[in-house]
Formats: C-alpha cells, structure tokens, sequence
C-alpha cells in the first residue's frame, strides 16, 4: 500500500469515527480496523490488516523525525489534523511482536 493510499484510508476511518461520535480508533495487525463508540469496540469491516498493511498505515501518519523514534524505541506519541476531520492524539507501538495504534 503507498504512502498516499494509507493516509487517505487512515483519513476515511478518522472521519467514519468523528461522524460516529467515537473517541478511538484502534489498528491492529490480525484484525480489522476498529473504533470506540460510547465504550464499546466494534469492527468498521470485516477484513483484518495484515501486519504489513498495519506498519504502512501507522508509517503512513508518522514524519521522519517521528518514525526514527519509533523505530529506536519501539513507540511514538504524537497528533494529527487531518483537514476538515479534527486534531487526533496518535499512540503508535509493537507489542507482541506486531506493530499497531490508537488514534483519539
């Protein structure tokens, strides 16, 4: 998946969750992308990411500077605003192995 494919799908999914009154959007390898409304979880498809899918989408929201530290660190705690969507906190990590984040 490129870059500009990656952030337009991060893009469309932050949208779904502002138009749904959500608070978090969840991206997991191995499922599908998921998001908190009113504190319950519920899947937006029904197709998982994949793990390469997954580090795209993650690296698809990330700067140099912000992928560097990831990297070295194996986490990154930054924000987004995307146009017209809204300022989202991001929380990208690896854990089990697998990389994912939750955007709020």
């Amino acid at each position: 998946m490129e870059r500009e494919r990656a952030t337009k799908f991060i893009h469309e999914l932050l949208d779904l969750l502002v138009k749904q009154n959500g608070s978090d959007l969840f991206i997991t390898a191995s499922f599908p992308p998921a998001i908190k409304v009113d504190g319950k979880i519920t899947p937006v498809s029904k197709t998982q990411l994949s793990p390469q899918h997954t580090i795209e989408l993650v690296r698809s929201v990330m700067n140099d500077k912000q992928a560097a530290e990831f990297e070295s660190t194996k986490e990154c705690n930054f924000a987004i605003s995307p146009p017209g969507i809204g300022r989202f906190r991001v929380n990208a990590f690896v854990q089990q192995g697998r990389v994912g984040m939750v955007l709020r």
